[in-house]
This record gives C-alpha cells, structure tokens and sequence, in this order.
C-alpha cells in the first residue's frame, strides 16, 4: 500500500483547468493546484481559482513568473516579486496559503531550485516547500508520459 498526492502545476489555464477539475470530480479525487501569479491576475485565471477551491481542491504558489530557478535568478527582490506578489493574489481570491512548490527547471533538485534569500523567507514565513518525487515529463511527451509515470 502507498499514499499517492496529485499535484498539477502551473495553471490555472484556461483550456486544461476545466477538463481536469471535470476528471477529478467524476472519480470523486482531490488534489493540490501549484498556480503561477501571472495566471491569477487575468479574471478568467481567478474564475478558476475559485473553482478549484469551491470543489473543495488546494490551491498553492508556484512562483509568480516561472521563468527562472530561484537559485539562478539574479534579481534582489525575487522574494517580493516570486513568491509575495502571488501570495497576495492568492489572499485576494481568499486562498491564503504557506504550501509553495519552486519552479525546478524541469524536475531539478539542486542548488538552482533556491537560494539563500528565499530559503530564509520560506522559513521564517513557516512555508512548507512541496518538492515532488516523480518527473513524467509531460511537457516533452504528451502522448507517452503517463506510461513514463506508471513505470
């Protein structure tokens, strides 16, 4: 026996959101939604939020750009403008959260995930940063990746 907690990144988006909140309600599933800021500050991206958490599924931050590993980006202020500019998105839909998953650059678990700056501010906001364990690789094959997952 395993415990198995789904998690889908990077939405909400407008195509794909739907039909996997339509999937997870016909077969009675929760899971936790990684969104990215961008996403949140078109109406349509928190119409969305809002249903993920109306059918009683988790909502988290995913940074707010996805763009750029933590670890590897340069910028002073990534804390302010990664993680608080889309926590406060998250508050004004009225989903606070402390679960944030970074941007791994496909699946990296090295120093380019965090950095100094970043770790202190997880820590002493008590974040709980969600890794993963499992890397199907979905984006670079739509088709095969769920066999990828399986194996």
């Amino acid at each position: 026996m395993f415990d198995l907690t789904l998690t889908f990144d990077n939405g909400p988006d407008p195509e794909v959101t739907p039909r996997v909140l339509d999937v997870l309600r016909a077969r009675s599933l929760r899971s936790t939604f990684f969104v990215l800021g961008r996403k949140l500050g078109d109406p349509v991206g928190q119409d969305l939020a809002r249903r993920i958490r109306a059918e009683g599924h988790g909502i988290a931050n995913h940074t707010f750009t996805h763009a750029v590993p933590l670890g590897e980006n340069p910028a002073l202020d990534v804390v302010e403008t990664e993680i608080v500019a889309t926590d406060r998105l998250l508050e004004e839909i009225g989903t606070p959260t402390r679960l944030f998953r970074p941007f791994g650059g496909g699946g990296n678990l090295d120093r380019r995930l965090l950095k100094r700056s970043v770790v202190d501010h997880l820590v002493a906001e008590r974040y709980s940063c969600v890794l993963w364990n499992s890397i199907p690789r979905d984006w670079a094959d739509p088709e095969g990746w769920v066999e990828t997952a399986l194996d």
